[in-house]
């Protein structure tokens, strides 16, 4: 009985081997000296010793897209780790398969002037993606090309592509949906993605919300949105200068706040900002709903137009709990301060003064100069 288990145990063994766990990918062994194995990544020598085969994962499930020389830094970094200098592109491809994968083809130098030669495969798996690399001296190309085939034909993969979550986001009630290109992460990326929200929002997270846009061969753009205690009377072009001074202390401390610009929803209308953020790209907005706020971030390892974009689709598109909340004495300051010739002041349209009709005629000046004086404008009127 013990031998029958023990073969049994040692004809698993044998089945499993060179299996990545986590990635639930396995690797034919035939014609490969293993340097490392574990459930994560790969690494192996060909019998001849010509040619040596990488195999890992890059975080983020993320599609091959139609540009396959985006997904050169990943193989680049792994060709510098396992000792090539200056890699280089040569060349790139999409093939569509199934399963799709991307090509990227390099060449580099070795110590001794020699050159090198390496090919590069990119798929998508469940929850990441598989970068497969096979790299070998000049001479020896067409065999670490023909050991790479080999390899990519016999692979076993057992954790196919999941699913994007469906549905809006929902941060405090507010229901958000995802731009292009965007999605809420999936169960196996939490743990990645939480690092990248808690870089932006810190550790207390009750009440937000986030999604990411996948980035081949890079960390994810964040969305990020959580409650805010500030409060914003009327928001509009006439007084977005003066509320964003307002508020900036209490969003950027004794800082030098960047310069404040309108967000114009379909029914209201909020603040943002574009972020110093050192070569990477941040957004930030802050949108009134009911007589508080949320405040909303875009985080990016590449900055450009597309945050901007990206920003004022997802929040256009939000369906919001509540209303902007303005109270009459806001809208009266407002309307003095910013509108002193409006009908809502001068009512001329009846003949006869309304209540702020009385109040511009009975303290439209000394009302006014304490208006500018607080500089205390929030929300959006009109």
């Amino acid at each position: 009985m013990l031998l029958i288990l023990g073969f049994l145990t040692f004809a698993h063994a044998k089945d499993e081997q060179y299996l990545l766990g986590d990635l639930g990918v396995k690797i034919d062994p035939a014609g490969w000296n293993m340097d490392r194995w574990s459930d994560w990544d790969f690494r192996a020598t060909s019998a001849d010793g010509a040619v040596v085969l990488g195999v890992w994962s890059t975080e983020i499930q993320t599609d091959l897209g139609t540009d396959a020389a985006a997904w050169s830094p990943a193989i680049e970094a792994k060709l510098v780790e396992f000792g090539a200098r200056e890699p280089k592109l040569a060349t790139s491809r999409i093939d569509p398969g199934p399963p799709g994968v991307a090509r990227t083809d390099f060449t580099f130098s070795l110590p001794g002037d020699q050159k090198g030669n390496a090919y590069g495969a990119t798929l998508v798996i469940g929850g990441s993606n598989l970068q497969v690399v096979a790299m070998t001296r000049g001479q020896t190309a067409a065999r670490a090309k023909s050991l790479l085939e080999s390899t990519l034909h016999k692979l076993e993969l057992r954790k196919a592509p999941l699913a994007a979550p469906e549905g809006p986001l929902d941060v405090s009630g507010h229901a958000v949906a995802p731009p292009a290109g965007w999605r809420k992460p999936l169960e196996a990326e939490a743990e990645t993605v939480l690092a990248e929200v808690n870089a932006i929002g810190g550790e207390e997270l009750t009440g937000c919300g986030w999604m990411i846009r996948p980035i081949p061969a890079s960390k994810p753009a964040i969305f990020l949105m959580c409650p805010s205690r500030q409060h914003l009377t009327v928001v509009d072009a006439l007084t977005v200068a003066d509320v964003g001074a307002e508020i900036a202390p209490r969003l950027f401390g004794k800082a030098a706040p960047p310069p404040v610009a309108l967000l114009e929803l379909p029914d209201r209308n909020g603040l943002a900002w574009t972020l110093p953020a050192s070569g990477k790209g941040m957004r930030m907005a802050l949108i009134p709903t009911g007589t508080t706020a949320m405040r909303a971030w875009i985080a990016s390892p590449v900055d450009g137009p597309e945050l901007d974009t990206a920003l004022q689709a997802a929040l256009a598109a939000t369906t919001w709990a509540a209303p902007h909340e303005v109270v009459f004495g806001e809208q009266a300051s407002y309307y003095l301060s910013y509108k002193p010739l409006s009908a809502e002041v001068l009512c001329p349209a009846t003949g006869v003064l309304c209540p702020l009709g009385l109040l511009a005629s009975g303290g439209a000046f000394a009302g006014l100069a304490w208006s500018r004086r607080k500089k205390k404008a929030t929300g959006d009127l009109d």
